[in-house]
């Protein structure tokens, strides 16, 4: 039989332990959540992230943080609850959108041409630039009339001290 002083000491130390341990073990959820929200826009009209929105006392990005940890403590995956967000507010509420559909994808890669076909144009053009040859200079220096004028004041020329 155990003493029953040692049980109560355990489970003392138990107790310490897990309230110790219980803002380690939140903290995972919230860096889940705040992942999940940097994937949602803020429904405020305010156009940023919902993890990003800097209203104060925002109407919608306290109750939609909220609603994603609630969600995620409840045992969704992120994919579902993304998608119970699109349920409910809409395409729009994704902060990249999806890669489907004609639209989604020129979005998608519109950027990425832009930047190819930049940098192509860009090697085009120095190309051309490093081809061409730079005009001939003069093979001799011709003496002008004025250089002679130039010679004879400099010979005139004392510095004043």
């Amino acid at each position: 039989m155990q003493n029953p002083i040692r049980r109560k000491s355990f489970g003392k130390y138990f107790l310490m332990g897990m309230l110790f341990l219980y803002p380690v073990l939140g903290r995972a959820d919230t860096e889940r959540a705040k992942a999940v929200g940097l994937k949602l826009m803020c429904i405020c009209g305010c156009q940023q992230i919902l993890t990003e929105c800097n209203h104060l006392h925002c109407p919608s990005s306290v109750p939609m943080r909220a609603e994603v940890a609630d969600k995620l403590a409840g045992g969704m995956t992120d994919q579902q609850v993304l998608d119970s967000f699109v349920a409910k507010y809409g395409k729009f509420v994704l902060a990249a959108p999806a890669f489907s559909g004609l639209f989604n994808k020129t979005a998608w890669l519109t950027p990425a041409a832009t930047l190819v076909l930049g940098l192509a144009g860009l090697l085009i053009y120095l190309r051309r630039v490093k081809s061409r040859t730079p005009p001939a200079a003069p093979a001799t220096h011709e003496p002008s009339r004025y250089d002679q004028k130039i010679e004879d004041e400099l010979n005139k020329f004392t510095p004043e001290d």
